[in-house]
């Protein structure tokens, strides 16, 4: 087992490289965050050998497209148009080709001076960054510039570079490869492109080799390698590169390239006490279109969470009002799950009134490949008086997803509602009349001094006690978390505080003669003193 203090150590190792790379220097703007309107969304598409792939936002599984008629090369997506760049090999040289995500390839004409060997592509912001065997060379990809398709900038590298492709880190604005050649393989490595200086930033899992040829950083911060020779993809946390992992996804191929998709993510609308905003790590789920997985038929991205006082900023699914029976705390949530394997929908009800999400305030329940509506059950009991409350829905894509009311998710959708309780009415068959209650019998009098009845003391009402019952999900072993109300215990009856009456009259009588027989007793011991 690693020491608990070695990942703290690797990070700020990292922090300290990135940041010394990027010092003084002019940072590239972040790709758009909201959706395009093409059907490029997070996730990143591929090319190998003339086959076109859509791949999920992983880069774990791949889904043909199309076939692409020529060889393509630095790869890369402009949002803007919705469509795809490239550097395709023609009989008569090196052509610049616009993609769509169908496959359909248009020919935009010959590749300016110094592109026609690049093989290292990605676009920030209405700029092509491009590497081949020498500078790095930026052409604009912004149709409305008078620089169209020209080179507009050309900037020599700090050092001689072996990366087969690169990708934008949005924060950033570096450009990751990985260099799978020389004494130290699997470096990974980072070109401001402000200045043309390359960094090393750490060494990765990934094995030696100059047959890397696509590179492609998903919205939680991955770095997604494939090796050509084998098909199989390395995936590289940038920030703990040592945790590299790898999955098979293609068959070999001679050439591939890749292009990463615009970040797209779908927010809440709680009030803010709920935790809705990026600032509060709200929830937020990436939106993909490689699978079917949402609450209801539809998805809406946001730049960020829109908090509001009836949580109705954000186009949801569930038909208003809803209200939630006391008693029988249940919504039903319409669901699609076209994933081909089980989800998770997880609820949490604002069941005290405190304005905030609990743990305990949760309720979950998997979702089936197919299933359209899923019921979820609170057993624990509402303790606030207020008629209104909030509910936040998570759909997850995993079934053994650790769900909480805030933070990132891989694909699903989240949505909040504001919901009414409604009081259960009182039924009259369970009433009971005067006349239905029996007569208390009259005690006969034991003295005639009249003696006090007894008092009757009734035992407490024990409370509820909400108890955890653990339910294992069916393919992994973390759990989903229940509540269920324990049943009130029974109750014995408890004896009488108060005294019988014959003890009573006993006691009524000793005690004033034991009182005065003390006080004889007091006046007799002064009278001797003095």
């Amino acid at each position: 087992m690693r020491p608990r203090g070695a990942d703290r150590v690797a990070t700020a190792s990292l922090v300290l490289v990135v940041a010394a790379l990027v010092a003084g220097t002019v940072f590239l703007p972040p790709p758009q965050a909201a959706a395009s309107p093409s059907d490029c969304v997070n996730g990143s598409y591929l090319v190998a050998d003339g086959s076109l792939f859509q791949l999920d936002e992983q880069s774990s599984r791949a889904r043909a497209v199309a076939t692409i008629p020529a060889q393509v090369n630095a790869l890369a997506y402009q949002p803007s148009q919705g469509r795809f760049f490239a550097i395709a090999s023609q009989p008569d040289g090196s052509h610049i080709v616009a993609i769509d995500p169908a496959g359909r390839v248009t020919d935009l004409g010959p590749a300016p001076d110094g592109t026609e060997d690049a093989y290292a592509g990605a676009i920030a912001d209405g700029r092509w960054y491009l590497h081949g065997r020498g500078d790095l060379v930026v052409v604009s990809v912004d149709r409305h510039a008078p620089d169209y398709l020209d080179v507009v900038t050309r900037r020599p590298l700090s050092r001689a570079l072996d990366v087969g492709d690169w990708d934008v880190e949005p924060e950033t604005g570096l450009l990751f490869g990985i260099e799978g050649s020389g004494r130290d393989p699997g470096r990974l490595t980072a070109v401001n492109p402000a200045t043309g200086r390359v960094t090393v930033v750490a060494l990765t899992g990934v094995p030696s080799g100059r047959d890397f040829g696509s590179a492609v950083i998903d919205p939680f911060g991955t770095l997604h390698v494939l090796r050509n020779v084998t098909g199989v993809m390395y995936h590289v946390p940038l920030d703990d590169p040592r945790h590299t992992t790898s999955s098979k996804l293609i068959e070999a191929a001679r050439s591939v390239d890749a292009a990463g998709c615009p970040q797209a993510w779908d927010f809440g609308d709680a009030p803010a006490s709920y935790g809705t905003t990026l600032s509060d790590d709200g929830p937020r789920h990436t939106i993909s279109n490689f699978d079917t997985l949402s609450i209801g038929d539809t998805v809406d991205d946001e730049l960020d969470g829109e908090p509001s006082e009836a949580a109705d900023t954000d186009a949801d699914d569930l038909e208003r009002p809803i209200e939630v029976a006391i008693g029988r705390q249940r919504v039903n949530v319409p669901v699609r799950n076209g994933q081909g394997r089980p989800a998770l929908l997880a609820g949490w009800l604002d069941l005290n009134g405190d304005a905030r999400f609990e743990r305990a305030e949760r309720a979950a329940s998997t979702v089936a490949p197919g299933n359209t509506t899923i019921t979820l059950h609170w057993s624990r009991g509402v303790t606030t008086a207020d008629r209104h409350s909030f509910l936040r829905l998570r759909l997850y894509a995993q079934a053994f997803a650790e769900a909480r009311p805030t933070g990132p998710a891989l694909g699903g959708e989240v949505e909040d509602h504001q919901i009414r309780y409604r009081w259960p009415k009182a039924d009259p068959t369970t009433t009971t009349s005067a006349a239905q209650i029996p007569p208390v019998p009259e005690r006969p009098p034991t003295s005639e001094r009249p003696t006090p009845s007894p008092t009757t003391t009734r035992a407490p009402t024990s409370a509820i006690t909400p108890t955890t019952i653990s339910a294992t999900p069916p393919s992994r072993t973390r759990e989903t978390v229940g509540y269920v109300a324990a049943p009130p215990e029974s109750q014995e009856p408890q004896e009488s505080s108060s005294l019988p009456s014959s003890l009573t009259v006993v006691v009524a009588v000793l005690v004033p003669a034991v009182i005065v027989a003390a006080r004889t007793i007091a006046r007799g011991a002064v009278r001797s003193g003095r």
